[in-house]
């Protein structure tokens, strides 16, 4: 559908296809148009702040849709586009909360108000219209993390593109809007007006949906194909156009993961693992994620040996771009490790050539081998996305090494012409991503630890630093530092625990990075729950439970959730998401009684257990506030002398309080 006023200064609706119009003088009259063709819809919010969302098929010609029945599709108008497009097909939409009806719409000022659309198509667009008199709302597709869109501004131009949710699986879906309120004191309002209704099903009449129910998620911008990619300007970071700042975390494992191991060593992190662990981040308002895809030397690793790849190392990378797409994460990927741990790193490279550590950075040939390895990691398509990882907005960048330095130069002598030569390869096969410099830096330096060489390597974007412990001071001069040579700064690993002696508090030491010029910062290091219960432990004393296993966790968790909102200009961190369903494993009797294993839900603060002794007709309530424990030290819970034939369910309870849905039922 277009909206437009007419003389009267009223709103119309105009539905048209193929050259054919029909004006619609209440959006709630049908679209008839001649019969050969269904109508193809697009949903307009109509009003003082309004919305348009379009879904499109990314098809190459009109073949497929002439052999299938769908509408015809379209050449849009962009000059040398070779891109498709048919508007959303409505098929059923119904709204909650406090709306006034009016002329064909439903206006709403009433925060919580939603509305919520079946819609059918592979990615939706929200434009916004001109003029102040906008506020905030929450733009959630298929139950997915809700984008929050701040469609303020005194001056803009109509329509606008304000989000995009792009590469949608299937064909139908479910867009649901959320009012917030106003976007700050100055706004002139917050009022949503909505359309009662936008033509007819596209295959005879349909249920309305439920009405959104749920708490909002952290800001961010919405992340996929056709999203844009994250740019350097000036000294920071842009995403579409506006500053790009972030709180993150660390999940180094996504590729090999060294916590969960069989008899042959690191396994590849599952679904449910990377699933569990992006949603703990993107409930703690994280927007970047840092992880390994630096795997060589070992079976499992992505090159096994000298130019031998393993494409099935990708597996867990694959799913982790995937997954970070949907809960609206980017993601800075490392390319090789200083150290001589698990995945391997400059030792292995250099041990293929049967050189010391100092060829890595000055051997012509040892630097072409890793120069391949980075070819093969670009370059690899993903097919859970059909992308090549060089041409997906979701990883935002790619890192040189971590920690990258010559431990046995003399003087640690470092020149910046490996930088160079490694940065100016990755700028060359992936010229739309970031190049971060992952030099090394002293952990107990305070005032000019950047290397100046490499900060004048022209194509690097972004300079890593790692911080333990914390260091206040380092962080403004080491911003102040980078910014005067045009980088970006990323503080990408700290001792949010302070686990490490010496340094400053986490308060102080968030607090310096909001007032410097980073463009962002990122915790080691988040781990998920384990598939079999309980949680994954990295044990090395900075690992990550969310949202926390003690008092301590979760107070210093709290400060980091409000710390990445501030970055990302979005305020108050809001509630918590609400946790998923948990799983009950196992139900076994011993002499003690029924013991029950589940597997842990993400955000979850604490389980509920009840017992059926009905088949599921009656429940009662055995125990409340369970928590998680290490996945090797899980007791599960023992019901004492429990009634015979009992079957079990469990419920997920946030921070705030609020539980998830039940389990399946399980009896032993």
């Amino acid at each position: 559908m277009r909206a437009g006023a007419d003389r009267a200064g009223m709103f119309t609706t105009v539905c048209e296809r193929d050259g054919l119009k029909a004006t619609l003088r209440d959006v709630d009259s049908p679209c008839v148009l001649p019969p050969r063709r269904s109508p193809h819809l697009a949903v307009r919010h109509l009003g003082p702040l309004t919305l348009l969302l379009v879904l499109t098929l990314g098809l190459t010609g009109t073949s497929a849709s002439a052999a299938s029945g769908q509408p015809r599709v379209e050449q849009p108008r962009v000059a040398q586009s070779t891109a498709h497009r048919v508007s959303a097909q409505l098929t059923s939409s119904t709204c909650k909360g406090r709306w006034t009806r009016g002329h064909g719409t439903r206006s709403s000022h009433s925060v919580a108000s939603s509305c919520r659309w079946s819609v059918t198509g592979s990615s939706a667009v929200v434009r916004a219209s001109r003029g102040p008199d906008q506020g905030l709302v929450d733009v959630s597709v298929d139950g997915g993390r809700a984008h929050r869109v701040d469609l303020w501004a005194e001056k803009r131009v109509a329509n606008t593109v304000v989000l995009t949710v792009a590469h949608l699986r299937g064909k139908h879906h479910t867009v649901v809007l959320r009012v917030l309120g106003r976007h700050a004191a100055h706004s002139d309002g917050s009022t949503v007006t909505l359309p009662t209704a936008a033509g007819q099903p596209a295959q005879g009449p349909t249920t309305a949906g439920q009405p959104a129910q749920g708490p909002t998620s952290a800001p961010a911008p919405a992340v996929g194909p056709s999203s844009p990619f994250v740019q350097h300007v000036g000294s920071g970071l842009q995403l579409g156009g506006q500053p790009f700042r972030f709180g993150g975390t660390n999940m180094y494992w996504l590729t090999l993961d060294d916590n969960v191991r069989d008899a042959s060593g690191p396994t590849y992190p599952t679904p449910y693992r990377i699933d569990d662990a992006m949603t703990d981040a993107q409930d703690m308002h994280a927007t970047v994620v840092r992880a390994w895809a630096n795997t060589v030397g070992c079976a499992r690793c992505i090159e096994p040996a000298l130019g031998h790849f393993n494409d099935a190392a990708f597996t867990g990378l694959d799913q982790a771009v995937q997954s970070a797409h949907a809960h609206g994460i980017h993601l800075a990927l490392d390319l090789a490790d200083n150290w001589a741990y698990y995945n391997g790193g400059k030792l292995t490279y250099t041990g293929w050539r049967g050189k010391g550590e100092a060829a890595f950075f000055s051997d012509p040939t040892v630097i072409h081998d890793y120069l391949t390895f980075i070819d093969h990691v670009v370059s690899h398509v993903n097919p859970l996305t059909g992308l090549a990882y060089r041409d997906d907005p979701t990883i935002m960048g790619w890192e040189t090494g971590n920690e990258m330095w010559c431990q046995t130069c003399p003087g640690n002598f470092w020149d910046g012409s490996w930088t160079k030569a490694v940065a100016d390869h990755i700028r060359a096969v992936a010229p739309r991503q970031l190049v971060i410099d992952g030099h090394g830096v002293d952990n107990t330096c305070t005032t000019g630890c950047l290397s100046t060489a490499d900060l004048q390597v022209a194509s690097v974007d972004v300079v890593d630093d790692h911080f333990y412990p914390m260091h206040t001071a380092r962080v403004a001069d080491a911003s102040a530092q980078a910014a005067a040579y045009g980088k970006a700064y990323l503080v990408g690993e700290y001792d949010w625990v302070q686990h490490d002696a010496g340094g400053d508090p986490l308060p102080a030491f968030l607090s310096a990075v909001e007032r410097s010029s980073a463009a962002g910062d990122l915790t080691w290091a988040l781990v998920p729950h384990y598939d079999d219960g309980g949680l994954v432990d990295h044990n090395d004393g900075f690992q990550m439970f969310y949202p926390g296993t003690s008092a301590d966790q979760r107070s210093r968790e709290d400060l980091l959730r409000a710390h990445a909102a501030t970055l990302a200009g979005a305020g108050s961190p809001g509630a918590h998401l609400a946790p998923a369903a948990p799983a009950v494993l196992t139900v076994t009797q011993d002499q003690t009684g029924t013991r029950i294993i589940w597997q842990g839900a993400a955000l979850a603060a604490g389980y509920t257990l009840q017992r059926s002794t009905d088949a599921g007709q009656t429940w009662t309530t055995v125990a409340t506030g369970l928590p998680d424990t290490l996945s090797d030290l899980n007791p599960g819970y023992t019901d004492v002398a429990p009634p015979a034939g009992a079957t079990y369910r469990m419920a997920a309870v946030n921070l705030d309080g609020a539980a998830g849905p039940w389990s399946a039922a399980r009896g032993a």
